[in-house]
């Protein structure tokens, strides 16, 4: 399967199953798979972020339906059929990591087809961990389920040739461009602040198809006054509903300030004390917002050259968390704090 595109994925039942599998239609509301580049298997642990290398491509999202007797009786031949994916993996060689994700299903469950930890080749050649809820970030180690990859190609209305996610000031900003668009319907931007939970905060029509490149753009303002890391991907939705999604973009929040200004105590209750430096005498300006990005205080401040310090009463904020800003005469320095 050397440099080839992997396009599903299929399972086959324990070797004690008796009768077909399922006796009715089953269907899991969520079944996500994940593929990419992993670490070593002996340097691999329980936790399954630790053990990607790189960026991982979502392969698949969405329900998955079982339908009746898909799953023959436990044998060498028992294959369900391929889990197809919307989105194909080239595989280039190395370790491979697979990571599925998948609620609860509304039907029975039957064992597959799997190699114990005892196995021959385990953790050398293979390892498995699983976790019981959707969004977990590790597992247990456990048995390494006996699975067939296809491959082949994948033909798609879109043809992606870019994502990409940039950050200036408090904003994040994200741009994609397409080579050809046929059948599509629209692009939703979708957020996660722990990449595993996504909700969606734009969708852009898609009006006109087109086989030249085509390049489109979006700023989410003020992110960064709610968060300090954030992630984003992009939901290419085709005309009959169907879709896929792109590759998973991380961005944290590269901070401005030069580690001088400091608010104490942190979290504040009423009186914060202020500190920075600044390399002349000069008038700052000093401003708070909140996490909407909406200033709620502001001042002038006569500062020296050097160390300075002052003394400023914030009992009147809400709780929550702000950014406090000093600008003037080439000052220009940021900090985080929360009001309790």
């Amino acid at each position: 399967m050397l440099n080839q595109n992997i396009t599903g994925i299929a399972f086959r039942s324990s070797a004690t199953v008796t009768e077909p599998w399922p006796t009715a239609t089953t269907i899991y509301p969520n079944y996500d798979i994940y593929m990419g580049k992993s670490v070593l298997v002996q340097n691999s642990t329980n936790f399954y972020a630790e053990n990607e290398s790189g960026a991982q491509t979502q392969v698949r999202s969405g329900s998955l339906t079982i339908n009746v007797n898909d799953y023959p009786a436990g044998g060498a031949s028992s294959w369900g059929p391929p889990i197809q994916f919307s989105t194909g993996y080239n595989y280039t060689g190395g370790n491979l990591a697979i990571l599925i994700r998948h609620d609860a299903s509304n039907g029975t469950t039957k064992a597959n087809n799997a190699l114990g930890v005892s196995t021959g080749g385990y953790n050398s050649l293979f390892k498995a961990c699983w976790q019981g809820t959707y969004a977990g970030p590790g597992g247990t180690q456990g048995n390494f389920s006996v699975i067939r990859l296809s491959s082949g190609s994948i033909s798609l209305p879109v043809a992606l040739t870019n994502f990409n996610c940039s950050s200036f000031g408090y904003h994040a900003r994200i741009d994609w461009e397409t080579a050809s668009e046929k059948n599509m319907k629209s692009y939703i931007i979708e957020t996660s602040f722990d990449g595993i939970q996504f909700e969606a905060i734009h969708t852009l029509p898609v009006k006109t198809e087109s086989i030249t490149a085509k390049k489109y753009s979006y700023t989410d303002y003020n992110i960064f006054l709610r968060t300090e890391t954030v992630f984003y991907r992009l939901k290419m939705v085709e005309a009959d509903g169907s879709f896929k999604h792109s590759n998973v973009n991380k961005l944290n929040f590269g901070k401005a300030r030069s580690g001088n200004l400091v608010v104490y105590p942190n979290p504040v209750t009423s009186i914060a004390n202020i500190s920075y430096t600044v390399s002349f005498d000069a008038d700052v300006s000093f401003r708070i917002y909140d996490i909407t990005g909406k200033e709620v205080y502001s001042d002038i401040l006569k500062s020296v050259k050097g160390n300075n310090s002052i003394l400023t009463d914030l009992g009147h904020l809400e709780k929550g968390y702000y950014i406090l800003k000093l600008t003037g005469d080439g000052l220009e320095d940021s900090y985080k704090f929360l009001k309790n």
